[in-house]
């Protein structure tokens, strides 16, 4: 009777050195190549029994690599490897921040295969009792998760013990949008500013600081009054760098109100007048360099404060032109558009404390329009 090959993936059993061992492909590696563990026994029916039951895990996805990285070292591994090709480098800067400050000095040192939920219950707790936001506490957790969701896809661990946690709950975020009224404050306060048509575009059409400071001047269109978002800065400590926009969607095509093209032409003359004419980008510093981002903070506040504004965030601008285009009636795809969300739905989440003045607005259409019938 001819003797029967194992399939691809069952597992290799042969003798070396007087034991009987066998090898079992249990992944791959982010490269495309085989991970494999091996065993070994003394004898060929304990060695085929062993066998048997790694097979037996790898069907119920429960088998694992036989790794010595403790949590620390896969963490590197990870933001090294699958992260650095995932994400923007402003967002792998926050996550090897949150992996150092907040997940090595309480998980670190533990085997990655030795890690239960059980010490992730515990970390939650001790970053609760340290004082650390729900919010922060989710970015954290989250951190892990995704590792490990990496980890569980190699073969690594046979599950990720952060699913079977309880996200830590945190409040939404609080928006402070201006007012029409303070946003016509802050404005007239800007002007005469060198960055007066920065703030303009930021209240108007609410683009994010990064695409306004990657802002080229060949991604304006005067003649058919419409800007291009392209690209976004990303400043890493003293040094900057060019990156495309927070999504797919990001990269967009903005109808410019008049009171923005305005405030851009008389930038573009302000820089001329500075010997800033050769200079593609349109918000520069004094010298023509990019802005730093503590600079241009500054500026905003000291803005806020001229014009008797309350203190908010340079994204609450954005947030601002979100409102004041939803209260103005502009419909909410539109807005989405303009705001490069990924989908209407994100605005609508967003902004559904505004919605309800919508409503009145749809009552008394209908009511225009029946009583002139």
């Amino acid at each position: 009777m001819a003797r029967r090959r194992r399939g691809r993936g069952e597992g290799a059993v042969y003798e070396r050195n007087g034991r009987w061992c066998a090898t079992i492909t249990i992944g791959y590696d982010e490269h495309g190549r085989r991970r494999r563990r091996t065993i070994s026994a003394g004898t060929k029916a304990e060695i085929v029994q062993k066998l048997a039951k790694l097979q037996g895990q790898k069907i119920d996805g429960t088998l694992s690599e036989a790794v010595r990285k403790n949590v620390a070292q896969w963490l590197a591994h990870w933001l090294k490897t699958t992260a650095r090709r995932r994400v923007k480098p402003a967002t792998l800067e926050s996550y090897e921040g949150l992996s150092r400050l907040h997940v090595n000095p309480h998980l670190g040192g533990v085997g990655l295969t030795r890690l239960t939920p059980a010490h992730i219950e515990a970390w939650m707790m001790t970053l609760e009792r340290n004082g650390m936001r729900p919010r922060r506490r989710q970015m954290a957790l989250g951190v892990l998760r995704m590792a490990l969701n990496t980890a569980v896809k190699q073969g690594v661990i046979p599950r990720n013990v952060c699913d079977v946690v309880e996200k830590p709950r945190a409040a939404p975020r609080e928006m402070s949008p201006l007012t029409a009224e303070q946003a016509a404050a802050f404005l007239e306060s800007a002007a005469g500013h060198r960055l007066h048509a920065l703030f303009t575009l930021a209240v108007t059409v609410g683009m994010r600081q990064g695409e306004l400071t990657g802002l080229e001047w060949d991604d304006i269109d005067f003649g058919e009054g419409v800007l291009h978002v392209r690209r976004t800065l990303h400043e890493h400590g003293s040094k900057f760098e060019i990156g495309t926009p927070k999504s797919r969607k990001g990269v967009r095509k903005i109808r410019l109100p008049q009171k923005a093209i305005d405030a851009l032409l008389d930038h573009r003359k302000r820089a001329v007048a500075d010997g800033l004419a050769g200079e593609q980008r349109v918000f520069s510093n004094a010298a023509g360099g990019p802005i730093y981002r503590r600079n241009l903070l500054r500026t905003f506040k000291e803005i806020l404060k001229q014009a008797d504004c309350p203190e908010i965030r340079f994204h609450d601008l954005r947030h601002t032109a979100a409102t004041l285009m939803i209260v103005g009636g502009v419909p909410i795809k539109v807005v989405a558009e303009t705001l490069g969300h990924s989908r209407p739905s994100i605005t609508i989440d967003t902004y559904v404390h505004v919605l309800p003045c919508q409503d009145r607005m749809a009552a008394d259409a209908m009511d225009k329009l029946f009583k002139t019938a």
